[in-house]
């Protein structure tokens, strides 16, 4: 069994929530990235999608974050890997900085 986090878009993002949103991505992983074990992969293309995974053996599935979306649910297998620090403070970031953007759930 492993360790997801689920979300379900409600609506899209405005474009002050992303900025707000962009802004806390680059400083979790900043935050995250010092860690030596928390090494992150991170491809971030500006007003389109937020994305984070681990590297080598770390790696599992890709958390993407997307600022307007055409599918509602989504969801991040993590298996608990050292990626899931900064997947976890991201959803939290959405649901401080952007309320309503989305539900989220985690088994």
């Amino acid at each position: 069994m492993g360790y997801t986090h689920y979300w379900t878009y409600q609506r899209n993002f405005t474009d002050a929530e992303w900025e707000k949103i962009a802004l806390a991505f680059d400083k979790i992983v900043a935050y995250c990235g010092t860690d030596v074990d928390m090494k992150l992969e991170v491809r971030n293309k500006p007003n389109e999608r937020l994305v984070l995974n681990g590297v080598g053996a770390e790696v599992h599935e890709d958390f993407i974050l997307m600022k307007t979306v055409d599918r509602g649910f989504n969801f991040c297998k993590t298996s608990r890997k050292p990626y899931d620090l900064p997947v976890c403070l991201m959803l939290c970031a959405v649901d401080l900085f952007a309320p309503g953007v989305m539900s989220i759930s985690s088994d």
